[in-house]
């Protein structure tokens, strides 16, 4: 047995009583309403959760290939380290040889 509020006074009462033992009021059967899904809402529900899990495992996937290896990283530090070095330098008097040589090490690295 249930109790509801009666809709006319607000008193709970069974869910078995045919009249409200406050007020009187006659009360309809109070039936359990099941909303049923219909079969293109379920396919939508379903389709959209497989998209989002494609594209889950989509942007995984991208994530793992753009990621550096370790050979990778050590080229960039390298090549890091020898542009804050090139900076560092005053390249006014350098020989041609000197920048050739600077320029050889960079092609080098990448």
């Amino acid at each position: 047995m249930a109790l509801f509020s009666c809709p006319e006074c607000g008193r709970q009462v069974s869910d078995t009583a045919k009249f409200c033992p406050t007020c009187g009021y006659k009360l309809a059967k109070q039936k359990k309403q099941k909303n049923p899904i219909s079969k293109k809402t379920k396919s939508i529900i379903i389709a959209s959760a497989v998209a989002g899990i494609l594209i889950i495992v989509g942007i995984g996937c991208l994530v793992s290939i753009l990621r550096l290896n370790d050979f990778e990283k050590a080229q960039v530090a390298s090549l890091n380290r020898l542009i804050e070095e090139t900076m560092q330098e005053n390249m006014e008097g350098k020989t041609e040889e000197q920048l050739h040589t600077y320029q050889k090490q960079c092609k080098a690295i990448t």
